[in-house]
């Protein structure tokens, strides 16, 4: 099915829903369009050239590219409160809109950026998951055994990226990890932010939430086979460096989609932009490639709502030091802006809680993704197509009910529908049905959510314009 007809579907199951894009004018093109910028060549799991990418963008060739992610700056957002950023209003003509993955959630637009693919290949495909019962067994799932080189997407023959690394072919998994239990239709539920997984998710809902819980027993670059693109820059030639928080340093989420070059931690926004410009500016003749990442907007928005006089000063926080960022890097340098998914404001009165509903709750035995994006998993006896079907009626016009092979048709994951390889790999991990919030309705489980996040202001994660569209600057200093 073609984005077009995807698109076609999705407006038929909601008028205001956005279809996600894995396409050269996707988020998802945006690293491998940079990479191609600095001379690499290469394709990704989904086809994307990196070439065609950066011309698709108008991207032009360079020795030095500076990329930046502003988490939760969706454009929407942006346009309605430009009158806070100064700079980039000045240059919003010269914006672009560009779609997100789905879900619009960080674990999977970041993966599906940093590896220039979809969640269907990367296999993080929602916030929280179910450890599915084909993990108990055979680690993450059966995968069909084919030729090296073989794409993921197709099961045929596909080119490579130019001096890609060995070791992003990543090795299949085909062992139990260790420290799943025996059995994984227990309700493990494994968090791809944090890279935890808790074998009693009651426990979160708890006073202590999810701390304590042990590590995500697969590996980061098991659970995503995808190569990173900064891996295959480096691979290229590039210099690549990432500036952002410390805990981000060898987390599951860095080592699973942007793996590759040098981290410098640092807290600060001022810090990061020095970071990134003394890299830059640093004398050498070797291409450079640096990634600043800022995640603070996504939080104010989260606790105080994308409205709020809190997130709006940190818009214009942001606005200021990505002007000073521009203003300080040397002539030539390629500066890319753009985000992984806007935010909506909750409407809690239209909040449903799965735990207090008995219709709902029904043969459910865990809810994964989060609040606009949910991967419900039923119990062993139920028929998921009756669990649908209620949910459907309890949640009429407030939100729309896949089936599994019902979202995996729709394209909501990218290419996952395949035989063999990522179908095998990824379908267990997506949820018996998915749920996608309408309007500014959220659909929790008190049962396994923490309290404070059931109070959460600003959410994103389903298929509104709002939270799909997110921006993208080019300029050249």
């Amino acid at each position: 099915m073609t984005h077009h007809a995807h698109t076609q579907a999705l407006a038929t199951a909601d008028p205001d829903f956005d279809a996600p894009d894995y396409s050269p004018g996707s988020l998802a093109a945006v690293l491998p369009a940079v990479a191609g910028a600095l001379g690499v060549s290469g394709v990704t799991g989904t086809g994307l050239d990196y070439a065609s990418c950066a011309a698709h963008f108008q991207m032009p060739c360079s020795q030095a590219a500076v990329v930046v992610l502003c988490d939760g700056l969706g454009y929407e957002n942006l346009a309605q409160h430009r009158a806070y950023t100064p700079y980039l209003r000045s240059r919003f003509a010269l914006i672009q809109v560009l779609r997100t993955a789905f879900p619009s959630t960080t674990a999977a637009a970041l993966s599906s950026f940093g590896t220039g693919t979809a969640p269907g290949l990367t296999s993080l495909v929602g916030y929280t998951l179910r450890v599915p019962e084909s993990a108990g067994a055979q680690g993450m799932g059966q995968e069909t055994p084919r030729p090296a080189g073989t794409s993921r997407a197709t099961g045929t023959s596909r080119p490579t990226a130019t001096n890609r690394p060995a070791a992003t072919n990543r090795p299949a998994a085909t062992i139990r990890p260790a420290g799943m239990g025996p059995d994984t239709r227990t309700g493990t539920l494994a968090n791809l932010v944090s890279w935890t997984q808790q074998p009693n998710p009651s426990k979160i809902a708890s006073a202590s939430g999810n701390q304590g819980a042990p590590p995500f027993a697969v590996p980061p670059q098991e659970f995503c086979q995808e190569p990173s693109i900064f891996s295959i820059m480096v691979a290229g030639g590039i210099n690549v460096l990432t500036a952002g928080p410390a805990k981000f340093a060898g987390s599951g989420l860095t080592k699973a989609a942007f793996d590759g070059g040098s981290f410098i931690p640092d807290q600060s926004l001022k810090g990061r932009v020095n970071d990134v410009v003394n890299f830059i500016r640093k004398p050498g003749a070797t291409p450079k490639c640096a990634y600043l990442y800022w995640g603070d907007l996504d939080k104010k928005g989260h606790g105080f709502g994308p409205d709020s006089p809190e997130w709006t000063a940190a818009l214009t926080q942001f606005d200021s030091e990505f002007e000073r960022l521009v203003g300080s890097l040397p002539p030539g340098t390629v500066v890319v802006l753009t985000a992984d998914h806007g935010q909506v404001a909750v409407d809690f009165s239209q909040q449903v809680d799965v735990a207090a509903d008995p219709t709902l709750a029904e043969g459910v035995a865990l809810v994964g993704g989060e609040p606009r994006a949910l991967h419900i998993y039923v119990s062993d006896t139920t028929e998921p197509g009756v669990v649908a079907q209620r949910w459907r009626d309890v949640l009429a016009g407030r939100a729309v009910v896949w089936a599994r092979e019902e979202a995996i048709a729709a394209g909501l994951f990218g290419p996952v529908a395949v035989q063999g390889g990522a179908a095998a790999r990824v379908r267990p991990w997506i949820g018996d049905l998915v749920v996608a919030a309408v309007g500014g309705t959220t659909i929790v489980d008190s049962r396994t959510q923490t309290a404070d996040s059931l109070k959460l202001k600003g959410v994103h994660g389903s298929l509104t314009p709002t939270e799909m569209r997110v921006p993208l600057l080019i300029t050249i200093t």
